[in-house]
């Protein structure tokens, strides 16, 4: 899907002269596909949750491009009340479709977090498209793990 973005922006601004190809060497940037992302949730047992994410970003990303993992609600997204999500995937999708703050909405209204997580990816991608994942827990110590990209 990346790779698409790509292609289409450098359409868009009629930049003929980049072979896109060249941007996809993996080797060359130092770096192996599918990996990158980190991400935790945690309870401590009485009272707080927290989610954390960390990602190197889409390869061969625009400067400046900025994903979802710094934005709360989009790639990260905690609440005492309800959920902690760590997400990872097409950051310009998870942001559209605020998947880590959708499933925790889903949560707190009562759903699974195995559930929830199933449904905003499916939103996400019924939605805006896009791939990846999320792990989630709630403030009963249950767990969802749910992706719908090749690897996660």
């Amino acid at each position: 899907r990346s790779r698409q973005l790509l292609e289409d922006y450098l359409r868009e601004h009629n930049i003929t002269q980049l072979d896109p190809n060249s941007l996809w060497d993996w080797e060359e940037m130092g770096q192996t596909p599918g990996h990158g992302t980190v991400g935790a949730v945690v309870f401590d047992g009485i009272a707080n949750l927290a989610a954390a994410t960390s990602t190197g970003g889409i390869t061969g990303k625009l400067p400046g491009r900025v994903g979802d993992s710094p934005g709360v609600g989009h790639g990260v997204f905690a609440d005492n009340e309800n959920a902690a999500v760590s997400c990872t995937g097409t950051g310009e999708t998870f942001m559209k479709a605020g998947v880590a703050r959708r499933i925790a909405s889903l949560v707190e209204n009562g759903q699974h977090p195995q559930v929830a997580a199933t449904a905003a990816l499916e939103y996400m991608s019924n939605r805006v498209g896009g791939d990846g994942g999320a792990i989630v827990l709630d403030k009963s110590g249950n767990i969802g793990i749910q992706w719908n990209s090749e690897m996660m």
